[in-house]
């Protein structure tokens, strides 16, 4: 198992890159955080090898702050490999967090609450041990793995935001204000609110000042929930998949 943390700060890389892609628009909130709004038909690929240079470790938190309203499964961060396949992969409806690894290992948390048009943080947490998600800074489930060989992304393909991933699925559409992978610290997304929020400022705090009902309350230390597992997805549109990669080729 990949040991060595570091930080990835995907959303400054996304930055660069979509100065030069059409439907992506990149603005400031007040305390100078960059928030980066996703239009519905946009793509956004970068070589994973320009992302995460080295490796892409077996435990680590994926921190992000979200911002979108559509009423259909999306999906928000794809990591593709060189074969077309799913390698990792965030989607997420009005009702789930869809969390999809490779292996076709697919774990489902229900999350009523994302698709509101408002500001929410969300960390995934992967350890040796087992798989837990925070929304809020709330812990919402976590599970132990039946067993665990690591996460198996290899760098020779694509990360993906928004798009097409799936030929039946509707394009992201929406705002990042925060997307962070903690390579080899798997217990940084149970601080999320704390210690790891981004030290900018946040375009939470914007939200917040319109709306007091927003709150942030301390995470709880344990879960005993367990989320469905599926071992089996569908396969991913491979077609889509290597026009995405041609892009870059």
């Amino acid at each position: 198992m990949n040991t060595r943390t570091f930080e990835v700060n995907l959303l400054n890389k996304l930055a660069s890159y979509s100065q030069d892609s059409g439907n992506f628009s990149l603005s400031y909130d007040e305390a100078n955080c960059s928030i980066l709004e996703v239009g519905q038909y946009a793509t956004l690929s970068i070589p994973s090898v320009e992302v995460f240079e080295e490796i892409f470790a077996d435990e680590l938190s994926l921190l992000l702050t979200l911002q979108y309203s559509l009423k259909e499964e999306t999906s928000l961060l794809t990591i593709i490999g060189y074969r077309s396949d799913i390698l990792f992969q965030i989607r997420i409806s009005p009702y789930a967090l869809i969390f999809v690894a490779s292996r076709r290992r697919h774990y489902e948390f229900p999350v009523s609450s994302l698709a509101d048009g408002k500001w929410h943080r969300v960390a995934l947490s992967i350890s040796l041990e087992r798989l837990a998600l925070y929304v809020d800074c709330q812990l919402v489930e976590s599970i132990g793995w039946s067993s665990y060989f690591g996460m198996g992304v290899t760098l020779q393909g694509l990360l993906v935001v928004g798009g097409l991933i799936e030929s039946f699925e509707i394009p992201f559409e929406g705002a990042l204000g925060q997307l962070t992978f903690l390579m080899g610290d798997s217990g940084a997304a149970s601080e999320h609110c704390q210690t790891h929020n981004i030290t900018c400022g946040s375009p939470l705090d914007k939200e917040a000042n319109h709306n007091t009902s927003l709150s942030w309350p301390a995470f709880p230390q344990t879960g005993t929930q367990v989320p469905d597992e599926t071992n089996e997805i569908q396969e991913s549109d491979t077609q889509m998949a290597k026009g995405l990669c041609c892009i870059l080729c």
